[in-house]
């Protein structure tokens, strides 16, 4: 979240993965949302994210992602991860992640959409 509006994140709040909705964080009791503008990290699942992160924890975007799947046939995180970063990858979704969970899932699901545009399949 902005820094200007940090100090009014109190209490429980849910994260809106809904693309077209402009609300990113809102807070349980219904208080009070907080809106795409005001995130500073953007949410993978937003229409108009910009970048879109597969793994927020080493910045490994969509666009990388495309890249070595379609031009490098890598297939996997490691392999991607090897090719980005000087040495191991870094984990720290709790605080990297707007969902405060692993990345693997969303990097994976990415390798998975990207190689299926890569061979033009219509399975998916």
């Amino acid at each position: 979240m902005n820094e200007e509006f940090r100090g009014d994140a109190e209490g429980i709040y849910g994260l809106c993965l809904s693309a077209d909705c402009e609300v990113s964080w809102y807070a349980q009791d219904g208080s009070h949302h907080f809106t795409t503008a005001q995130t500073e990290t953007p949410i993978w699942t937003k229409d108009g994210a910009d970048p879109v992160y597969a793994c927020y924890c080493n910045e490994i975007t969509r666009d990388m992602v495309r890249y070595c799947v379609s031009r490098k046939g890598m297939r996997t995180p490691e392999e991607i991860y090897a090719h980005y970063l000087d040495g191991e990858p870094v984990c720290a979704c709790a605080a990297r992640n707007p969902s405060g969970q692993c990345c693997n899932e969303t990097f994976e699901k990415m390798i998975g959409e990207e190689l299926m545009e890569t061979l033009r399949c219509k399975c998916g």
